[in-house]
């Protein structure tokens, strides 16, 4: 899967470890391995913009998600998947709640955020324990 990484500022980003990651779902989802994907670190600031823009919530997120077809379903014919916008200060902050690695956080978050992107979503139970139980087998794998 080819993953073309951006930040805004200078974060503490291991690219190499975004790309194995995203190797490694290419391996467990082969229909997605010839996908690209964006990525864009960004502050709090800006993700909450873009959160009150386009969803209408005025509040810092950690992870948003824009697929490229969005509604269109078209995911399977299309080479480029979307983008994943990623607040680093709030994902470093949510780290330390949980007690683990920026990098833990920061994969937890890029999986919950390609799983939107392919058309997953948790506003459901049944949602919910699907996208649950893709991301832990993603998560196990890495």
């Amino acid at each position: 899967m080819k993953v073309d990484i951006n930040q805004t500022r200078n974060f503490r980003i291991n690219k190499l470890f975004i790309k194995k990651l995203f190797a490694t779902i290419g391996r467990i989802m082969p229909r997605f391995s010839q996908r690209e994907v964006s990525i864009a670190f960004v502050d709090n600031r800006t993700i909450r913009q873009i959160n009150k823009t386009y969803r209408k919530i005025d509040a810092v997120t950690d992870v948003l998600s824009f697929a490229e077809d969005a509604g269109n379903n078209r995911l399977l014919t299309k080479r480029y998947i979307g983008e994943i916008i990623i607040a680093y200060p709030r994902a470093k902050q949510q780290a330390s709640q949980n007690k683990h690695s920026v990098q833990k956080e920061l994969m937890i978050l890029l999986v919950h955020g390609f799983l939107h992107l392919i058309g997953l979503d948790h506003a459901d139970k049944k949602g919910e324990r699907k996208m649950k139980a893709l991301a832990s087998k993603i998560l196990k794998a890495i």
